[in-house]
């Protein structure tokens, strides 16, 4: 049988990727690495990470049921509404470079825009990480900070 899982640890869950992904929007070493060079040898915690410019949209957009904004989340408890104002912006400029992207990674690390969107998304990780109380997700941070930061 299955075993059954809390809405609490659910929306933990969610937080945690959601976490890793504006983590991955917010610091361009760390897209460098993931898109560009993707060697083990860059894995300070030896757990193999792949992903491009295209992954990460996915993985927030569609992977975090982002593609209408943050309202549904706030109602089931996912974000609170003060942190769902913090992304608007950076989720705004996101969503709309989206459709102008380059399929060349080096081309889009150098992109003004993408640039702009990279020190939005930053905003929303200095906020997460001055205001998260989850010991989970304090660590999660911490070691993304500590590993690739």
């Amino acid at each position: 049988m299955p075993e059954q899982v809390s809405k609490e640890e659910l929306n933990q869950r969610w937080r945690l990727t959601w976490i890793e992904s504006i983590f991955e929007f917010s610091n361009l070493k760390y897209q460098k690495i993931l898109w560009v060079d993707g060697s083990m040898e860059q894995w300070p915690d030896d757990q193999e990470r792949r992903s491009d410019f295209y992954d990460c949209y996915a993985d927030y957009f569609d992977g975090q049921w982002l593609n209408k904004g943050y309202s549904i989340h706030v109602k089931e408890g996912r974000v609170s509404q003060k942190e769902a104002e913090v992304a608007q912006e950076f989720h705004l400029l996101a969503d709309a470079y989206h459709q102008i992207a380059s399929d060349d990674p080096e081309i889009i690390l150098k992109d003004l825009e993408w640039i702009r969107i990279t020190k939005s998304a930053k905003k929303l990780w200095d906020y997460l990480k001055d205001t998260t109380t989850s010991p989970r997700e304090i660590e999660l941070m911490n070691s993304l900070d500590r590993d690739f930061g």
